[in-house]
């Protein structure tokens, strides 16, 4: 959780820095989401186990790796104002609801080792979402809706 809290750190710095037309901002994000999608997809049975491995369970660290991994590609499609960025997001949204509903259920039903983890998948998909929804609401505020 501390990468991807550095990581969520910086892009709401890059997005104010954006917001007063700050330039080098557009960099900034590309790389930050881009590693932080790299590391979703890639490194999602490491960073989702909390140092240990045992306490998760590996194919929903998987499944919620790589749709948290198009989420982060459609935050930056969308805030660069790339084409097909709300094709990412629409993939995208519906997992991240479902994966927070999974977590919840999983959170009551669980061992008490794996409590932390569903409970930080519930963080991790709810940060998604309020990002989906900035990257919505940045969309429509510079009137490029």
């Amino acid at each position: 959780m501390k990468t991807e809290k550095t990581f969520a750190l910086i892009i709401i710095t890059a997005l104010l820095l954006r917001l007063f037309h700050i330039s080098g901002t557009g960099f900034v994000l590309v790389i930050a989401l881009s590693t932080l999608s790299t590391l979703n997809f890639l490194g999602s049975l490491y960073f989702f186990a909390d140092g240990n491995f045992k306490n998760q369970q590996r194919g929903f660290s998987a499944v919620a790796g790589f749709f948290f991994s198009i989420a982060s590609i459609g935050i930056l499609f969308t805030l660069m104002r790339w084409p097909m960025a709300m094709f990412y997001i629409y993939i995208s949204v519906l997992p991240c609801v479902f994966i927070f509903i999974y977590a919840l259920i999983q959170r009551e039903q669980a061992a008490e080792n794996l409590k932390r983890y569903f409970r930080n998948m519930q963080v991790r998909s709810i940060a998604y979402l309020l990002l989906i929804g900035v990257a919505f609401l940045f969309k429509y505020l510079t009137n490029e809706g």
